[in-house]
């Protein structure tokens, strides 16, 4: 059994539905409890089901490392968040109430209410639908004041649709979602990942957690909204939750769908649809009046990640650029430690473009190139035949670096910038 290691110190709150204590400062017992009352009904619609559950769901938010590792036995490295069965507890290790923290505590407890209030099985749950289903909920909604909610389709200019938190399922658009939009049978390769994935989730094709975590959410998003039978997504969760495992083409018929492959096709027609073709994945950016987004930050890095469906995208500054500030494109992200820029330096007499790489901490410069001088930079990215790309500033093809495995996106470092309009063009 888990030690508890709770002191009497610890701020504790009951609600209706939690008992939440907490010996974190920075993450008290309150605004958990707060935070989860708002979410309960969120969760009794995605689980489609009722709430009979007499008795509160008990959660512990952990201030430090080794109050967590003595309360679930696992490391702060191995994990941040556990639901352990055994007790019924939810703990996360939470030192700041940052968003990875309460993405965290939403995640864990999903998994919780799932289990405990609505499951009631005794055979474990398909690993790619409950991680799914935690994944959807926990990365598809934010706190913001005293509101949960959805922030899906902000406009971003030229009628591109823009997210400023990560995405749901982030890591697998951007990782095994390249693997399939670029293979010359997208149908073949999507189902191979997605059918391996259901038979050995932990052991498949997905070795990134991350990855494995947003497929899941991917399906359970796909399946409860496109089922082409009515009630189909009701009737495959009461056997997952019975403990059913099934397999692609036993999910496709309960679901309505004829074959396994038909279920594919529309999954190919539906990501599009459903993943808006940019994310902002590191800076604080806001939207003017007319809905262009602008970089707010200070310093730093700005990025914007295109999906993997993006084959286009340009960037340009409606007002004049500043010589602090650089604007550039993205040619090859992995993450956002990690990735390869064309960016813009810039004197009141030149403006150079400069071809990049950050890697372990540090920036490598790859080729410098002169380009034409405007006072409002324009900067496209183009796919060409394979993996070519070609970079042109302000009219003038400045690069042709090969398309690496990463994502295209708009890069920007420096002081505030904008208003930008942001351009994509769809495979």
């Amino acid at each position: 059994a888990f030690a508890d290691d709770t002191a009497s110190t610890d701020a504790e709150v009951e609600t209706e539905h939690f008992r939440v204590v907490s010996s974190s400062a920075a993450f008290p017992a309150s605004r958990a409890a707060s935070l989860l009352e708002l979410a309960h009904p969120q969760w009794r619609a995605l689980f489609e089901r009722d709430d009979d559950r007499r008795d509160r769901l008990q959660v512990r938010v952990h201030g430090d490392a080794g109050s967590f590792q003595r309360a679930t036995g696992f490391g702060v490295d191995d994990a941040i968040g556990i639901f352990d069965p055994s007790s019924g507890v939810a703990h996360i290790h939470a030192p700041t109430a940052s968003r990875v923290c309460i993405e965290t505590l939403l995640h864990e407890v999903v998994h919780q209410y799932h289990e405990l209030g609505a499951a009631q099985r005794l055979r474990p749950l398909a690993p790619w639908y409950c991680e799914g289903l935690a994944t959807l909920f926990s990365e598809s909604f934010r706190w913001v004041g005293h509101d949960l909610k959805v922030r899906w389709d902000e406009t971003a200019g030229a009628g591109a649709r823009i997210r400023t938190d990560d995405a749901v399922s982030f890591a697998w658009w951007f990782g095994t979602g390249l693997q399939w939009c670029r293979s010359s049978d997208p149908t073949k390769a999507l189902h191979g990942i997605v059918s391996s994935s259901l038979r050995r989730f932990d052991a498949g094709t997905l070795h990134d957690t991350r990855r494995r975590y947003g497929l899941g959410a991917v399906l359970v998003d796909f399946l409860r909204s496109e089922s082409p039978k009515p009630k189909g997504w009701h009737t495959l969760i009461t056997r997952l939750d019975a403990g059913d495992q099934p397999d692609l083409a036993r999910v496709a018929r309960a679901c309505g769908f004829r074959s396994e492959r038909e279920l594919v096709r529309a999954l190919l027609k539906w990501i599009p649809r459903r993943c808006p073709p940019c994310f902002v994945t590191e800076g604080t950016f806001d939207f003017d009046e007319q809905g262009r987004i602008v970089h707010r930050a200070g310093g730093g890095h700005g990025l914007i990640v295109a999906s993997p469906m993006v084959r286009d995208l340009s960037v340009r500054a409606v007002d004049a650029s500043s010589p602090e500030s650089r604007l550039g494109v993205l040619v090859d992200w992995i993450d956002n430690s990690e990735f390869t820029a064309v960016y813009l330096v810039r004197t009141e007499t030149t403006t150079t473009a400069v071809l990049a790489k950050l890697a372990g901490g540090s920036w490598t410069v790859l080729d410098s190139r002169p380009c034409p001088l405007s006072t409002r930079d324009r900067l496209e990215v183009r796919s060409g035949p394979g993996d070519a790309l070609t970079v042109r500033v302000n009219g003038s093809a400045v690069f042709a670096p090969k398309r690496g495995s990463g994502g295209l996106g708009v890069y920007i470092f420096g002081a505030a910038v904008g208003p930008l309009e942001i351009t994509t063009v769809r495979r």
